[in-house]
Parts: structure tokens; sequence; C-alpha cells
């Protein structure tokens, strides 16, 4: 993103800002329903704490074997 931005201008503005309000949006949205979850399924501030910072790449899929798998 910064190469194309200041090379590419044209670019960045059809592409990569409308990937990145997106991206954006969906982190907000996952740390809502994590919150979400941890007033529904009543967990402590160290499970919520462990969701919050699954939220690196490839970290959703942890939790949700471990914690959301106990859901179904």
């Amino acid at each position: 993103m910064l190469v194309i931005k200041p090379l590419h201008f044209e670019l960045y503005k059809t592409l990569l800002f409308p990937i990145g309000i997106t991206h954006g949006m969906l982190f907000i949205f996952y740390i809502v329903l994590a919150t979400y979850f941890k007033f529904e399924n009543k967990y402590s501030f160290k499970d919520y704490f462990i969701i919050g910072i699954a939220s690196v790449p490839f970290g959703t899929f942890y939790i949700e074997k471990k914690y959301l798998s106990k859901l179904k």
C-alpha cells in the first residue's frame, strides 16, 4: 500500500481503499461479536482477552476450535 499510493493513486482509490475500509469494519465487527459472546456465555476476562488477541491472522481458527465448538 505504501508503494502503490504514491505511484498509482487511481488504483489506490479504486481498489485498496475500499478493501481497507471493509477490513477495518470486519475487525470492529469481530470485537463486537467477541464482546457479545463474553456476556452471553459468561466468559472470564482471561478468555475474553485471549479471544481479543486471537484477531491476529489465523487466530480465529484456534478460537473456533477451543471455545466455539462447545456451543454446538
